[in-house]
């Protein structure tokens, strides 16, 4: 997932809101550079937002940044979506990064109809409505990364824990260079791929630890770990515990003070 950054030092204070049905099969534009736009899909559809493509379904939200190329191709004769188009005026203030595209959002139809009922009289309920959603969907900047490359970087190794990941394999698959990734990783997190593989199967091992009834075994192969010596010296090495004490550690209950 692609994250775009934004400034919500202010809400909004113009407002577009309506909907409409796909009328042709592929269609592209380039977002006005003040404006963000963001269509809830009620129809299976497939997104493009600059060089990144989205399957999406109803229910769906995709957000176009100011100055983005949007694009989308209708999957079926019946095309219906919502629309919002606003401004976000602050120069300055609390940044966030609003992702491109939020699932399953069926809650969001009922506000978004009842703002573009009331747009005729004021443009109050609207204003809320899309100050509301924004805030709700925003994430900290954390989530943004200098280079794109290592959004697809991180999503393939995310997919391959439990596998053997070499650098060429990654760099081949998000279409870089192995030295060009090395460089991209070493920027962005000041460590090498494989210091940042290491954590990210740490880090899934003790969500499964602490949060599933799996064994010892099971995690350390869904992990990427082929064998139990080497899994339970990982997690020391990380968090100072085996992998059983941390799941005993982690799951004692607290008591109120």
């Amino acid at each position: 997932m692609r994250y775009e950054l934004a400034n919500l030092g202010a809400p909004p204070t113009t407002i577009f809101i309506g909907d409409g049905t796909l009328g042709e099969d592929h269609r592209q534009w380039v977002q006005a550079t003040d404006r963000w736009m963001a269509i809830y899909y009620q129809h299976i559809n497939f997104v493009t937002i600059n060089t990144q493509g989205y399957g999406v379904e109803p229910g769906d939200i995709a957000f176009f940044a100011p100055g983005s190329k949007g694009g989308h191709a209708q999957t079926g004769a019946e095309c219906p979506f919502h629309f919002v188009r606003f401004d976000l005026p602050a120069n300055s203030g609390y940044k966030a990064a609003i992702p491109q595209v939020v699932k399953n959002q069926p809650d969001v139809l009922t506000g978004m109809q009842r703002a573009a009922d009331r747009v005729i009289d004021t443009t109050d309920h609207a204003r809320a409505f899309v100050w509301n959603l924004v805030c709700a969907v925003s994430q900290t900047t954390a989530v943004l990364r200098g280079n794109e490359v290592l959004y697809e970087a991180e999503a393939f190794i995310r997919q391959h824990l439990g596998d053997k990941i070499s650098i060429p394999e990654l760099a081949e698959s998000v279409e870089s260079s192995p030295r060009q990734l090395l460089r991209a990783f070493r920027a962005e997190y000041g460590i090498t791929v494989q210091e940042y593989i290491l954590r990210q199967r740490v880090q899934e091992a003790a969500r499964l630890l602490l949060n599933t009834d799996l064994s010892i075994k099971e995690i350390a192969n869904r992990t990427g770990y082929g064998d139990l010596h080497h899994f339970n010296k990982a997690m020391r090495q990380t968090t100072g515990l085996a992998p059983r004490e941390y799941r005993r550690v982690g799951r004692v209950p607290r008591t109120r003070s």
